[in-house]
């Protein structure tokens, strides 16, 4: 699914371009961002470790997992919107996508210990 979601990454920073000048000449400036974006659908793996865990009906897991990104979020959020504009608000969405799965997958690895101990 990574290797889907990276191939589908790459294909939209190239094409993204054309696309941009064919469907909003007047938003030129936001190709690099757009572009910049198209990385946050590489960690969308987490989408799985956060089903199983709901699958399984690990709330205290998935309590945790809500919490924490959330937190995470709005903690980078702020600084690097306030530091870098725009280019802040993009970066901390990917960093926060990648911290996503990263806690999802400990989550789901914890989860699996626990249950089989």
């Amino acid at each position: 699914f990574t290797i889907l979601m990276t191939a589908i990454a790459a294909i939209y920073i190239l094409f993204a371009p054309f696309a941009f000048h064919l469907f909003f000449p007047a938003y030129t400036e936001a190709i690099w961002y757009s572009q910049i974006y198209a990385l946050a659908l590489i960690p969308l793996g987490s989408i799985f470790p956060n089903t199983a865990l709901q699958a399984h009906a690990a709330n205290k897991e998935l309590y945790i997992l809500n919490i924490v990104s959330s937190v995470f979020q709005i903690g980078i959020l702020f600084p690097a919107i306030a530091y870098y504009g725009l280019f802040g608000a993009v970066i901390a969405r990917i960093l926060s996508r990648v911290f996503n799965l990263v806690i999802s997958v400990v989550l789901l690895n914890m989860y699996g210990k626990h249950v089989s101990s």
